[in-house]
């Protein structure tokens, strides 16, 4: 029995130093979770400041090419606007040479159809007057005539 005794104390004695070395070890294994933990956050710090300052030079970059762009539509636009202006300012002269025509041609017709109203009137006053003196020609021999009868 003593030597069961003796395993006894023997085997509890390893089981201390087991325990033990497991304590420290468990020891060990905290320092390094607080370590990896520590590690962890300072690699994710520096993972996220390097993504968030690609961010802003992506948004730098975004902000430069939509000023470019921007600068490049005003003159797109500022050409387009002049060139329309040039194109309307051509129309506008067009049209008034065409109104201009219009206007010599309706001066040119009241000119022509006052002329011919002219002539018509003074074909008229002397076919009147060469009617009226056909008539009073007409009435003299008329008369002529009857006051012969009248005589005879």
């Amino acid at each position: 029995m003593r030597t069961d005794v003796s395993e006894l104390r023997s085997d509890v004695s390893e089981l201390r130093s087991d325990v033990t070395e497991l304590q420290s070890g468990h020891a060990s294994l905290r320092g390094e979770v607080a370590d990896l933990r520590r590690e962890t956050r300072h690699d994710l710090r520096e993972a996220f400041d390097q993504l968030w300052q690609h961010a802003e030079s992506i948004a730098m970059d975004l902000r430069e090419y939509v000023d470019a762009s921007a600068a490049e539509t005003r003159q797109y636009v500022d050409a387009s606007a002049a060139e329309t202006r040039r194109h309307f300012d051509i129309v506008a002269e067009n049209l008034r040479r065409n109104i201009d025509l219009v206007v010599d041609g309706i001066a040119n017709g009241d000119e022509r159809l006052t002329r011919e109203s002219d002539d018509i009137r003074a074909e008229m006053r002397q076919g009147f007057a060469d009617t009226q003196n056909m008539v009073m020609f007409s009435h003299r021999q008329l008369d002529g005539r009857l006051h012969v009868l009248e005589q005879r």
